[in-house]
């Protein structure tokens, strides 16, 4: 059964921290959590508040926030009420679910709400960990996304435990009944259409039924591929350091081409990751490979997806937020077809078609960088100045 003393024994093994926010929607797993943080609090000289997010999805939200707020009260907790607006970023992602957008805007409103020394505490649990696993196994990802959810990652300046992920929802279960704590039941966790509700209610009682160590053995292959993610997160970083491009957060094709094409999968993958773009699928990866790595030096190809698409430019590829083009493109409209310029510090005109090749600008770059003139003369090109004594250099 589950106890407080587990959940200290756990939280012990995750952090030296005693300051916790803990992510409360009001349900029965969350509850649990907070009421046994609350159990622990005088003992061991713990820190607890509670934040609760509103989505706005349901009729029901505003009787939820009541209730979490006489929760906190009862437990003699601080209860911060945080609202996101899901429908209006919907709005502007409608290819993307529901789910996923409420699951964003809620980790965003945390890390706001986070305090130095303090870290956020959600009540995932073993049921949880694999419904994640079986969610990512049907929609074929590969050793990262059947990780699942890690006890322990880092989050802002500092950490998201989930300490809970031993325990099943029935010990929760038992626990909440135990000490009589009241619960509300979100509507749309009924809803089958929704993946993981189908996979809760349909598909993991019959796998509990007919393999009763389900959760124990999910765990453990989750574990398992958290640690081969590990190992080819470490060779992606040794190969990054070999196959970095002439110009910075770009990667060299040559060097590229030099790897295996399991490698090459790896090192695109951590590539994009560590600039902040989204994972592209297998189908995505083959076209990077094929139709980008692969063209002639001189051709101009791309693969996109979402905000995110990869280019070449001799031999480095590019991976450029194409949000972040659009909006620069509605603002700087420097260029002009067939221009000729002159050049501070050159005789005669020149073409800046190229001025642009001379200075290695790609060619999806050259509508968006910022032409400066000085006295009806071209000085800079972007942040490349023809005169170095007009950002403070020397001629030595």
């Amino acid at each position: 059964m589950f106890t407080p003393e587990k959940l200290s024994n756990k939280l012990r093994s995750l952090t030296h921290k005693r300051r916790f926010l803990v992510a409360y929607s009001g349900g029965m797993d969350s509850h649990v959590l907070l009421h046994s943080l609350v159990a622990l609090r005088e003992q061991y000289n713990l820190e607890v508040r509670a934040v609760h997010i509103n989505h706005g999805l349901s009729e029901n939200a505003s009787a939820w926030v009541c209730h979490c707020k006489q929760v906190c009260q009862d437990l003699a907790l601080d209860c911060v009420i945080q609202s996101v607006d899901v429908p209006a970023a919907l709005a502007l992602r409608p290819k993307h679910s529901p789910e996923a957008v409420a699951r964003e805007l809620r980790y965003q409103a945390l890390a706001k709400l986070l305090t130095e020394d303090e870290c956020l505490v959600t009540a995932h649990h073993a049921d949880d960990q694999t419904e994640t696993l079986l969610l990512q196994l049907l929609r074929g990802s590969g050793v990262k996304g059947l990780a699942a959810m890690p006890a322990e990652k880092d989050f802002m300046a500092s950490l998201l435990l989930r300490p809970l992920l031993e325990f099943s929802r029935a010990e929760l279960y038992e626990y909440a009944k135990v000490n009589k704590l009241n619960w509300i039941e979100d509507e749309s966790n009924e809803n089958i259409g929704v993946e993981r509700n189908f996979i809760r209610h349909k598909l993991l009682p019959v796998l509990k039924e007919r393999y009763p160590a389900v959760l124990k053995t999910t765990a453990r292959s989750a574990s398992h591929s958290a640690a081969a993610s590990e190992m080819l997160t470490d060779l992606a970083a040794q190969d990054f350091l070999v196959a970095r491009g002439s110009v910075d957060k770009t990667l060299s094709i040559k060097k590229l081409l030099q790897l295996s094409s399991a490698r090459q999968d790896n090192l695109l993958r951590y590539w994009l990751d560590k600039l902040g773009f989204p994972t592209p699928n297998s189908i995505k990866l083959a076209h990077i490979k094929s139709d980008v790595l692969q063209c002639r030096s001189d051709a101009n190809p791309i693969v996109s997806w979402k905000n995110v698409a990869v280019r070449r430019f001799r031999d480095d590829i590019y991976a450029i937020d194409t949000l972040a083009v659009t909006q620069k493109n509605l603002n700087l409209n420097f260029r002009k077809p067939g221009e000729r310029c002159k050049i501070k510090g050159r005789k005669g005109r020149h073409a800046l078609k190229k001025i642009f090749q001379e200075l290695g600008i790609p060619p999806w770059q050259r509508d968006t960088t910022p032409l400066h003139y000085q006295d009806g003369e071209l000085v800079a090109v972007g942040d490349h100045y023809f005169n170095p004594l007009l950002r403070g250099e020397n001629d030595e």
